[in-house]
């Protein structure tokens, strides 16, 4: 599931749920690119950001969030691994 939350249009709250796994982000808009803030629950390790042929990895903290700072603009997807081993990944959402 996709959710796109209301108001300032710098800041846009996306969530997706497969599962077990729960996904809220935070994007907002800085002078140095995009600010991705999550938090994930059902999920261990680290969550990998897919982005045109590049992908970086951020470990999630002992409460399941991650901040990646200076993203360009452009489609995404994050992959995850759920507590029980499987692999979980998002649709693409173009930031």
């Amino acid at each position: 599931m996709l959710v796109r939350g209301p108001g300032d249009s710098d800041v846009r709250m996306l969530s997706f749920e497969h599962g077990t796994v729960a996904v809220d982000l935070q994007v907002s808009e800085s002078s140095s690119g995009r600010e991705l803030l999550g938090l994930v629950t059902g999920a261990v390790g680290d969550v990998e950001v897919e982005q045109a042929g590049r992908r970086t990895t951020v470990p999630l903290d002992e409460a399941g969030r991650f901040v990646l700072q200076g993203l360009p603009a452009g489609p995404l997807r994050l992959h995850l691994r759920a507590e029980d081993g499987t692999s979980v990944e998002t649709s693409w959402v173009t930031l």
